[in-house]
């Protein structure tokens, strides 16, 4: 269970320092893609094999199984960890999610989400703004 909220900033080479206590998670490897939310996804390598089974479309699946699954296996990046807990965040991701000198590491539950402080400070603030919403909707579903 990935949780917390850390501030790292992004060393020349373009690698990331894992928060220590992500760090045992990750020691098989893990895989990097572009989330739905603008910012990287981060799963360790045993659940990303097990949860992408379950999304590997063919193609004879439905358009839209296979456009979701394209698009997460295209930007996917299969990575490890070096001795210091750093990894390589591949510059097509960081573009992608606006991350530069700085980033934000969000625990997520089962993964970890990678976000520009810029675009983090505004999805936080959605967030709180929306929580009672979701509350709500979440209490009074069947």
């Amino acid at each position: 269970m990935f949780q917390g909220t850390y501030a790292f900033r992004i060393d020349q080479k373009g690698r990331l320092v894992i928060p220590q206590p992500f760090r045992q998670e990750f020691r098989s490897g893990l895989v990097l893609f572009k989330s739905i939310d603008p910012a990287i996804a981060l799963y360790p390598a045993t659940l990303w094999n097990e949860l992408s089974r379950g999304d590997a479309a063919t193609p004879f699946s439905p358009s839209r199984e296979r456009r979701i699954g394209m698009r997460m296996f295209a930007s996917a990046f299969t990575e490890e960890m070096d001795a210091q807990g750093r990894v390589l965040l591949p510059s097509l991701l960081r573009q992608y999610a606006g991350i530069q000198e700085e980033v934000v590491v969000v625990g997520a539950g089962s993964y970890v989400a990678l976000w520009s402080p810029e675009r983090w400070r505004r999805q936080s603030r959605e967030l709180d703004e929306q929580a009672w919403r979701d509350a709500e909707e979440r209490r009074t579903s069947p």
